[in-house]
C-alpha cells in the first residue's frame, strides 16, 4: 500500500474526477480493502512515511 500511495503522490481525488479511478479500484480489490479504507490508511500514514526512513519501514510492515 505504501508504494501505491507514493505513486499517487498521497492524493486521492474524488471518484467522479479521478482519471486513475480504475487503477485505484483494481488495487483496492486486489489488496482486499475498500477505497474508503485505503483513503483513511493514506491519511493516517502520509506524515509517518515522510517523517523519517525508519518510520517508513514500520508503516510498510503494517500492510504485510
Amino acid at each position: 500500500m505504501l508504494g501505491f500511495a507514493e505513486k499517487l503522490e498521497w492524493k486521492l481525488r474524488r471518484k467522479d474526477q479521478e482519471d486513475d479511478n480504475d487503477e485505484i479500484e483494481r488495487f483496492c480489490r486486489n489488496v482486499g480493502v475498500s477505497r474508503q479504507v485505503f483513503k483513511v490508511w493514506m491519511h493516517n500514514h502520509k506524515n509517518i512515511s515522510s517523517s523519517s526512513p525508519s518510520m517508513t519501514g514500520n508503516a510498510s510492515s503494517l500492510t504485510q
